[in-house]
């Protein structure tokens, strides 16, 4: 009865952690046109309305959408191509490591979640979050992750 209870639990461990949890993460298109495509080696990423937050006022939940994609991310950097009509460009997008989520998880789960996550890659954050469709698509210099993040956020006002 023991063996089964402990086997309850790190499994329990193992299917609630970030790395089970989050396999892929959100990069959001900022100002894209409607028409926008994604391409990850060649292969065509479904760009769709993701939830970039959301907040409760009295008994009333608000989720604001905004259009982006899902992929998983690596620890080596990658190229994704982004396609708007006849123009398109590229962005590379390279990965952080989430220290902060991984050391919470360390203490409270006695590194279980620490472990998993290290082994899946779920504590990686893209960079960029935010990939500004009209400067990749003319090939200019893209705004701050802070600025783009400010913009998708005033669309909602």
């Amino acid at each position: 009865m023991k063996k089964i209870i402990t086997l309850l639990i790190i499994s329990a461990f193992f299917i609630s952690s970030c790395g089970t949890i989050s396999y892929k993460k959100c990069i959001y298109l900022v100002d894209a046109p409607k028409d926008v495509e994604v391409l990850k080696d060649n292969v065509p990423l479904k760009v769709s309305n993701l939830v970039l937050g959301s907040y409760e006022s009295g008994h009333t939940r608000y989720v604001y959408h905004y259009p982006g994609f899902m992929t998983k991310i690596n620890k080596k950097p990658f190229k994704i191509v982004v396609k708007a009509g006849d123009q398109s460009g590229e962005v590379t997008i390279n990965s952080k490591r989430g220290v902060k989520l991984l050391i919470v998880e360390g203490l409270f789960t006695c590194g279980v979640f620490t472990v998993i996550d290290l082994l899946t890659g779920g504590d990686r954050s893209p960079l960029p979050k935010f990939i500004d469709v009209p400067a990749v698509i003319s090939n200019e210099k893209q705004r701050s992750d802070k600025e783009l993040k400010k913009a998708a956020y005033d669309s909602f006002r």
